[in-house]
């Protein structure tokens, strides 16, 4: 990811969905690690953008993530906020470091289904209500991400998760995300 708490903006979704269709065309990718530069992962939307503008390249984004045929993994640490944690939601796999937050405060609407089939209906009705920060035994817990480790494991974890997904062959992979519909 890029910039200022990563925060989704037009530049940083244009590069992001053009990168993921680049990953997508590349017959040499088998899998794809979506993490953030910085102390963060995501800040979700950058509040100096447009909303229906912004609402709709933030949900072109999601189904590009959504949609891909390989494995994605989002390699998770620092503040995960709003549709930053969307992103979470929409990686096939998600590996947290114990010093993430979480928070889904601004939650782009259009995008809501993603979150909602991650943790079920009860969970992001709480805590997209309260827009309380939860830690990431927390998101661990209500199936946010599928593993959390020290800070200082979180890239040995990722790598070990890739060498995992790699030995499948790419074709099985492919028909294995097309049987869980997202």
């Amino acid at each position: 990811l890029g910039d200022v708490g990563n925060a989704l903006d037009e530049k940083l979704i244009g590069s992001l969905v053009r990168e993921l269709g680049n990953l997508e065309k590349d017959k040499k990718v088998r899998v794809v690690v979506l993490g953030g530069a910085g102390e963060s992962f995501c800040c979700g939307r950058d509040a100096a953008w447009t909303k229906p503008v912004a609402e709709a390249r933030i949900a072109e984004l999601m189904d590009v993530l959504c949609r891909m045929s390989k494995p994605t993994l989002a390699r998770v640490h620092g503040a995960v906020q709003g549709d930053g944690a969307v992103l979470v939601a929409c990686c096939d796999i998600a590996v947290a470091s114990h010093h993430a937050q979480f928070c889904l405060s601004g939650v782009t609407p259009a995008v809501v289904g993603s979150l909602v089939a991650a943790i079920g209906e009860r969970m992001a009705q709480r805590y997209l209500l309260t827009g309380e920060e939860f830690p990431s035994a927390e998101a661990w817990r209500i199936g946010l991400v599928h593993e959390i480790v020290a800070a200082a494991d979180l890239d040995e974890t990722v790598l070990r998760m890739v060498q995992q997904l790699l030995q499948n062959a790419a074709a099985t992979t492919a028909m294995k995300k097309a049987l869980v519909v997202k």
